[in-house]
């Protein structure tokens, strides 16, 4: 019977110490664990933070360089648009000009005309005059030459014979 209470007695001994041993170096097994556990989380929220950071400066520069790439697009796209404006208005204004020379000619060519008629109608009354001139100047000629015979009749003696007859 004391073999029934011994061996047990000294298992549960041996099993004590081993079991305190075991106690020991598990607390600082389990507390060096945690402290590791708890330094890997230390560097993963420091390792997140510097990516956050990291990614957070990227967004940043990404963001500041699209801001001066829009700045650029919309100052050539202004600098496009006042260049197609000012094309268009030089198209209209060359169209304008166009335009009001074509009725400049127009009218110029109808006042031409208008001219040209009168031009005519000078120049057959100036033939008329001058044909009436060379008229009257062979008028005149022959009724000088009509008056000096009238006169050189008028001047000469009466023939005799019709003085005779006269009386």
């Amino acid at each position: 019977m004391k073999s029934y209470i011994i061996l047990p007695l000294a298992a549960l001994i041996a099993f004590g110490a081993a079991y305190w041993n075991f106690e020991r170096k598990h607390e600082a097994r389990a507390a060096e664990v945690r402290e590791q556990a708890r330094i890997e989380r230390e560097n993963k929220l420091k390792a997140e933070a510097d990516a956050r950071n990291k990614g957070i400066e990227e967004a940043l520069r990404l963001q500041a360089r699209r801001k001066q790439e829009r700045e650029e697009r919309d100052a050539r796209d202004k600098l496009q648009k006042e260049t197609l404006q000012s094309a268009i208005d030089a198209r209209d204004k060359i169209h304008r000009d166009v335009e009001k020379n074509a009725r400049q000619i127009d009218r110029l060519k109808k006042e031409i005309a208008a001219e040209e008629k009168i031009i005519t109608g000078i120049e057959t009354d100036f033939k008329a005059v001058i044909a009436e001139q060379d008229f009257l100047k062979e008028y005149i000629a022959q009724a000088e030459t009509n008056q000096r015979a009238l006169e050189a009749i008028i001047a000469r003696p009466p023939p005799a014979a019709t003085v005779a007859q006269k009386q």
